[in-house]
């Protein structure tokens, strides 16, 4: 199925992904886009290599300092309860770097949000977690 910009469950992504993005700027040195970050290490990148990269990457890259390894974050927004992750999703998106944050339609997880450290991160497995 292709992306639709337009559509309710793509606004309502992209929503949870920017809210995501401002909470972890207020907690960690660096927070980008990782479509911003992969840009600054090849410019020459096109709007299809992004989205494929983004498949491996993530939505946001996140460091703790200037000299940590990035983090990448996966943002996840469910349509309901009964809402399917995509097992082609997590082969994709794999390693110990790598985290998600769910969200769903009406709001998300207060005991995830605001995130403090990544150790509070790694107590939520399940809501916030990082995939081995």
């Amino acid at each position: 199925m292709k992306f639709d910009p337009k559509s309710r469950q793509a606004i309502q992504g992209l929503k949870f992904q920017d809210d995501i993005q401002q909470e972890l700027e207020q907690l960690f040195y660096e927070v980008v886009s990782s479509r911003d970050y992969l840009l600054a290490i090849d410019p020459c990148l096109s709007q299809q290599q992004l989205n494929f990269l983004e498949q491996t990457f993530g939505d946001i890259v996140v460091k703790q300092t200037p000299e940590s390894d990035p983090i990448f974050v996966e943002c996840v927004s469910l349509g309901g309860e009964k809402s399917r992750f995509p097992e082609s999703k997590v082969k994709k998106f794999m390693g110990d770097n790598k985290f998600y944050a769910f969200g769903w339609e009406g709001g998300r997880s207060d005991e995830v949000y605001p995130l403090r450290n990544l150790e509070r991160v790694r107590s939520k497995a399940g809501l916030v977690f990082p995939v081995r």
